[in-house]
C-alpha cells in the first residue's frame, strides 16, 4: 500500500472531522456513522461516528458511505470546536462536536493523532 492511499484515507477522515467539528451545544443531537467508499485495503475497516447538535449536510460526507453502526474497536474520541469553517458551512463556526474513530489499523491511530494536533480544522479550510 502506497503513501497516496494513506493520505487519501486520512484526508477523507480529516475533511469530515473539519466540517463536523463545528457542531455543539444543543439538546437534540444527530449521529452519523460512515466508512470510506474507496475499495483500497487501507480504507477498509475504518469507521467514523460524528455526533452533532445540528444536522450535517450530506455534502460534508463526500467520499464516505453512511452505515448503521461502526465495526471494530473504538480507537479514540475527539471533541473539537470549529473556529474557521469552510465558506459553504458557516453554521459550524464555534460549534463543538464529538467524533469517534473505529478500526484496528495504524491508519485509524494516525487519524486520531492528526485530529488531536488540530489538523482536522485546517483540511477543509483550503
Amino acid at each position: 500500500m502506497g503513501q497516496g492511499s494513506h493520505r487519501q484515507a486520512a484526508a477523507l477522515a480529516l475533511a469530515v472531522l473539519a466540517v463536523a467539528a463545528g457542531c455543539g451545544g444543543g439538546k437534540k443531537s444527530y449521529t452519523y456513522t460512515f466508512t470510506s467508499t474507496s475499495n483500497d485495503a487501507l480504507s477498509k475497516g475504518i469507521y467514523l461516528s460524528v455526533t452533532s447538535p445540528i444536522p450535517i449536510p450530506a455534502s460534508a460526507f463526500k467520499g464516505g458511505r453512511q452505515v448503521d453502526r461502526p465495526v471494530g474497536r473504538q480507537v479514540c474520541v475527539i471533541r473539537q470546536v470549529v473556529t474557521h469553517p469552510p465558506a459553504k458551512y458557516p453554521q459550524f463556526k464555534g460549534k463543538t462536536l464529538t467524533i469517534r474513530v473505529y478500526g484496528a489499523t495504524g491508519v485509524a491511530k494516525l487519524i486520531c493523532g492528526l485530529a488531536r494536533k488540530g489538523a482536522a480544522t485546517s483540511v477543509l479550510g483550503h
